[in-house]
């Protein structure tokens, strides 16, 4: 992405602090700043406070997910208060659960609650899950939010109904039972 805000700033009072925080606070050698600040050269922009209140036991996470997406750092607390609400009341999950499959699948933050909703009554109407099947199997494996249903999940079941000869119930089982 371009930036040419970035010439308009001060070295002292924006790039150079900024560049630390980022450097410092995400344990990042020089060249990986580099290749950070290159593929997002707003970062250079924004004020990094939400990094400072970071728990250290979940800056090794942050770094990963910033890494493999830097706008990570851009949106919005509100945005993703949206969706942890919408998983405490349509999967039931509480806060440490929502957390937890965020780090695991920091993707689900980039999502829209209205695509998060498609996906969860797809999976509820083609396997028939009831409300504490859905939230264990999403909770379970958060991953399935980056899916297309149509494209990738509906293809896998219809395989496995028609190779493993199963019925509606079979089917649930073979997905939901451990």
């Amino acid at each position: 992405g371009r930036a040419p805000g970035i010439l308009t700033r001060s070295i002292e009072d924006n790039l150079q602090p900024s560049l630390e925080i980022i450097q410092s606070c995400l344990n990042l050698s020089d060249k990986e700043v580099t290749k950070l600040i290159v593929r997002q050269p707003g970062l250079l922009l924004s004020f990094l406070e939400n990094l400072l209140n970071t728990e250290e036991d979940d800056l090794a996470t942050l770094r990963k997910a910033i890494m493999g997406n830097p706008l990570v750092l851009f949106w919005s607390e509100e945005t993703m208060l949206g969706i942890q609400q919408w998983m405490k009341n349509r999967l039931g999950l509480g806060d440490a659960k929502i957390a937890q499959m965020c780090r695991n699948s920091p993707q689900i933050l980039t999502m829209k609650v209205a695509t998060l909703e498609e996906k969860v009554d797809w999976a509820q109407a083609a396997m028939s899950l009831s409300d504490e099947e859905l939230c264990e199997l999403f909770g379970q494996f958060p991953s399935l939010f980056g899916y297309d249903p149509v494209q990738k999940l509906q293809p896998k079941l219809r395989y496995l109904r028609k190779r493993l000869n199963l019925d509606d119930q079979g089917l649930k089982d073979l997905v939901t039972k451990q």
